[in-house]
């Protein structure tokens, strides 16, 4: 009876008794949205926007020591803020990306406009912007130069 006892406080303490603390002995899970993983993508030109509440989840990952990154986020302007132009988003980025070691890629068709698309090493970055009324939008995808090369040959 003794030994049954003590089985039963050891597995109580090993399940922890219904509290959830297995998660502080594990690797912490990574949040969707880690911007700190991407040093070399210039978010801090998105000051003034905000993150687009109609645009879904952003995400912002880094697994495998950084060697694999992805990030899709999307920035508007307030709707009481007249948004710049989409030309002067794309120039703000056109004058930083180089800086941290981005390489201006080939823009396709008619996006040339409202698009840039950016290599570095493995990597492929597409700035997008756009305006809906007063507002400004820009889209930033980021992800690895042989996926982007793959969805290009399909179109």
């Amino acid at each position: 009876m003794r030994l049954g006892a003590v089985i039963l406080v050891g597995i109580g303490l090993l399940v922890g008794c219904g509290d959830d603390r297995t998660q502080e002995l594990g690797a912490p899970r990574p949040a969707a949205f880690q911007t700190e993983h991407f040093p070399d993508v210039p978010l801090w030109l998105m000051s003034g926007y905000q993150l687009d509440p109609d645009a879904g989840v952003p995400l912002a990952i880094a697994v495998a020591g950084g060697a694999v990154r992805r990030l899709d986020v999307s920035y508007t302007t307030r709707a009481d803020v007249e948004g710049e132009s989409t030309q002067q988003v794309l120039d703000r980025f056109a004058g930083a990306l180089p800086e941290v070691g981005w390489v201006t890629g080939k823009r396709t068709g008619d996006q040339s406009e409202r698009q840039q698309l950016w290599t570095r090493e493995q990597e492929c970055l597409v700035v997008a912007a756009g305006k809906d009324g007063r507002r400004t939008n820009v889209r930033l995808l980021l992800g690895s130069a042989a996926a982007a090369a793959a969805s290009n040959a399909q179109r």
